[in-house]
């Protein structure tokens, strides 16, 4: 549903601009004028058949032709409509000037040129829209040329989706025709007496001053398609599964249609193998291509179909995908290449189950010269299709972040379907984060052709849910002919696997890419590599090499100091009640919580958080059996529940209301064992989730979610970011002071510098001196406060705790806040780091 949300806000901008000129108040020094818009609307080709035939045979089907057009708060100016009959591919001549009076300098851009039938008894059809820049026409007139008018599908007659269509020619999925026109701007409209907007009859453009067309050959070879919609046929068997659908594949282009015969899905799977061609007539000169003379109006769009039932007849197109024509032009057909083209469900037609896949199409699309169309030959790429040999694909999926949220408090639930060539495989959910560790190697054993042609290794991130459908969040698709893919023989593997890559996930409606741009969509990334290993026979036997892809790690311990929260808003229209805060680590070893407090692990990373709003993060080096200046030692308090479920080490605070709910205060330390890896880039996160407790406990609610990377925390790692403040220790222990022997050489190992690199090792204690204290309860001091949020992060507070602690020199915090799905403030954290003497 994005792409609806970006047509909400589009139709949104797009109704404001239209009052702007009213609106905005110019100052006395900027004297506005008087001009006019002038669209001369000549003649439609093309176009549909809105009218059915009449039953008892008055009259046919056929369309009641005008053109409106709207701009600057005008009212709608539109030429007389012209009736003619057909089934499809009618034209229409209207040879109008329609005159729109606006103030100049105006603030109005977009100019509506709407293509409609008429009705007499019933409200008028949209046929399709066309949008002008006001900038385009400003300096110079737009001279004569063919626009393509974009609509919604055909035989879908009520809808907003379909009305969203008709209005938005981006968002629009089906190609309803061409207007010749132009547009100008005059000074004055030669008439004193029409002050209003009006029509003026026009010139009848003759054949030999038309815009010049050129004839072109679109080819398409139509080879196969994958994780095709299973329940999407016409009957109740079908959308229960019982029958297998049969779809074929359509493309068009200016009015075009190429067809492959039906065929019948099996798991999702197809194969056309057909090789299809016809002549379009296309404008010279438009989509920028300096072909002859140059036009203004874009290429038409070139649309690739996939559809149910017969294509003469009664044929549904359920989903599609829309390619840009000039590009494929440029290409021509010596440039073309097979591919595998995403799909995307026509969702004003909507036949397909929310929890279905629209697929996708292996195809070689090409357009160009008919000179060029005789000496190039696609029928010897159809027989490399007829091998195929066996493989063994391994995904290895090792983590996540970034991961949009899929629940109103910013929480996500998620898991990963693996699937190739009509296999699946499920990764284990995880839960209530967003940036969950997985580092478990999923394996299918599938028959592929030559890798140019083999199906993409899909995965989708799905948020699990327990009583609703399970969420679609993103997806990523992998090229088996890729660089990212490792290639290797079951003869002859590799012992030691290459670094896995970090993949950008993606959505069809947000057009994001794996290269890093569409940087303002977050739809997260995934830590993978994929492994192809070709085998021998289909019953061989591949061993599992290396036997694991965890990472070498060192036992570290996790401290954590909660003192509170600050600014927790309101729930499910309830004000926060009794909260207390639980932290999930992302270890890399599932086994973490289970790791003893013994003298071997004397290194850590403790990690001070102080939610009381504000999150206190240190980096130090120590022994876990270290007293708190003369303390008990401190527990281990991982939530072995928690733990268990989550397959991560995790801590939960005690409930708090104290001084409030929406301010609660915990004074707590935790020590959670946990594993750094020695390579950052696989350095896990903390989670951070604050949940309330109402009804006596027996509804838990989470009200707001964060994330806290310990990748800058670590001190081996090109991200390390020291902090200002931190003083360098020779102790082992840094409350007591005491030095140990070989504290230099210790730390020098802790940094990445001393030899093995294995846990168990000693490291010398970094952080400030007094930073390190125990939180203390302050009394009738309590942060009375509040901590008021503001766009940019937290604002500055005089709360007592802040001012307390820390001091003596430790580093200074830094803004972070928790977030929710719709990244509204639920309340604050400020995060700082403690740093390696």
């Amino acid at each position: 549903m994005e792409l609806m949300r970006k047509a909400d806000g589009e139709l949104a901008d797009a109704d404001e601009e239209v009052f702007a000129a009213a609106l905005v108040l110019m100052p006395p020094s900027i004297e506005r004028r008087t001009k006019w818009l002038v669209v001369t609307c000549h003649a439609a080709d093309g176009l549909p058949a809105m009218d059915e035939a009449s039953s008892l045979g008055l009259y046919g089907a056929g369309i009641d032709a005008y053109a409106e057009v709207s701009f600057s708060g005008n009212p709608p100016i539109r030429t007389q409509w012209v009736t003619r009959r057909g089934a499809a591919n009618l034209g229409v001549e209207w040879n109008r000037e329609l005159w729109l009076p606006f103030n100049y300098p105006n603030f109005t851009n977009r100019i509506e040129v709407a293509i409609m039938d008429f009705d007499r008894f019933k409200e008028n059809d949209r046929v399709g829209t066309i949008v002008l820049n006001f900038r385009d026409l400003d300096s110079a007139p737009l001279p004569l040329a063919w626009w393509p008018v974009y609509g919604a599908p055909d035989r879908v007659f009520f809808g907003r989706f379909k009305n969203r269509m008709n209005r938005l020619p981006t968002m629009a999925s089906n190609y309803r025709g061409r207007v010749l026109l132009s547009a100008r701007v005059e000074d004055t409209a030669d008439n004193k007496d029409k002050d209003e907007v009006h029509w003026r009859p026009a010139v009848r453009v003759p054949r030999e001053l038309m815009p010049p067309l050129a004839v072109y050959r679109l080819r398409a070879l139509i080879i196969a398609g994958d994780e095709l919609p299973t329940l999407a046929a016409g009957t109740v068997t079908g959308r229960l599964g019982l029958t297998a659908p049969e779809y074929g594949i359509s493309v068009t282009l200016a009015g075009k249609t190429l067809d492959t015969p039906r065929v019948r899905v099996e798991r999702g799977q197809a194969q056309w193998n057909a090789l299809l061609e016809c002549d379009v007539m296309l404008p010279v000169g438009a989509g920028g291509l300096s072909l002859g003379l140059p036009s203004p109006a874009p290429m038409p769009d070139t649309f690739i179909y996939l559809f149910r039932g017969d294509p003469t007849k009664d044929a549904v197109r359920i989903c599609y995908a829309r390619l840009n024509t000039a590009e494929l032009l440029a290409r021509g057909l010596a440039g073309s290449v097979p591919y595998w083209q995403p799909l995307r469900e026509d969702i004003a037609v909507n036949a397909i189950s929310d929890d279905d896949s629209a697929g996708s199409v292996l195809l070689r699309l090409g357009v160009g010269p008919l000179g060029e169309a005789v000496t190039i030959d696609w029928r010897a790429e159809l027989r490399e299709l007829e091998v195929r040999k066996p493989f063994e694909l391994r995904v290895h999926v090792f983590q996540g972040r970034k991961l949009p949220a899929a629940d109103e408090t910013g929480a996500l639930d998620p898991y990963l379907k693996v699937s190739i060539a009509g296999e699946q495989r499920l990764a284990t959910k995880r839960y209530a984060t967003t940036a969950p560790t997985w580092y478990e190697t999923i394996c299918m054993d599938v028959l592929l052709p030559p890798l140019r042609f083999a199906n993409q290794v899909h995965v989708e991130l799905w948020d699990w849910d327990e009583y609703t459908a399970h969420d679609f969040v993103s997806e990523l698709r992998i090229d088996l002919s890729s660089p990212d893919v490792l290639i290797s023989s079951a003869r002859n593997l590799p012992p030691i696997l290459p670094k896995p890559r970090w993949f950008r996930l993606t959505r069809l409606e947000s057009k994001a890419v794996n290269d890093g741009t569409d940087a303002s969509e977050n739809h997260g990334e995934l830590l993978l590599l994929v492994q192809l290993i070709a085998k021998d026979t289909r019953a061989q036997v591949v061993p599992l090499v290396p036997s694991t892809i965890i990472p070498p790690t060192r036992d570290m311990f996790l401290e954590i100091v909660a003192l509170g929260c600050r600014d927790l808003q309101p729930f499910n229209f309830m004000q926060i009640a009794y909260p207390h805060v639980e932290f999930d680590v992302g270890d890399i070893g599932a086994h973490a919580g289970a790791l003893a407090c013994t003298a071997h692990a004397r290194a850590r990373v403790c990690v001070c958080v102080c939610v009381c709003g504000f999150v206190f993060v240190f980096l130090s080096a120590a022994h876990p059996d270290t007293h708190h200046r003369g303390t008990p030692p401190p527990p281990l308090c991982a939530d072995a529940k928690s733990a268990k479920r989550k397959r991560v080490a995790s801590a939960r605070t005690v409930k708090s209301r104290y001084p409030t709910g929406r301010n609660p205060n915990f004074c707590e330390r935790f020590m959670l064992p946990i594993k750094v890896p020695l390579d950052p880039l696989f350095a896990p996160s903390v989670s951070v989730t604050v949940l309330d407790n109402r009804l006596g406990g027996f509804d838990t609610p989470v009200v707001a979610t964060s994330v806290i990377d310990l990748d800058p925390k670590i001190p081996w790692s090109p991200a390390y970011v020291p902090a200002r403040g931190v003083q360098r220790r020779s102790s082992a222990n840094p409350y007591d002071g005491s030095g140990i022997e070989g504290a230099a050489a210790a730390a020098a190992a802790a940094m990445g510098g001393g030899e093995g690199g294995g846990g168990g090792g000693a490291a010398g204690g970094w952080g400030g001196g007094s930073a390190q204290q125990p939180a203390r309860r302050h009394g009738d001091q309590h942060c009375q406060e509040p901590h008021g949020a503001t766009a940019d992060g937290c604002a500055a507070s005089s709360c007592p705790a802040r001012r307390a602690w820390p001091r003596d020199g430790a580093p200074q915090p830094r803004q972070r806040c928790f977030a929710t799905v719709k990244n509204t403030a639920r309340g604050c954290c400020l995060v700082a780091m403690g740093h390696p003497a």
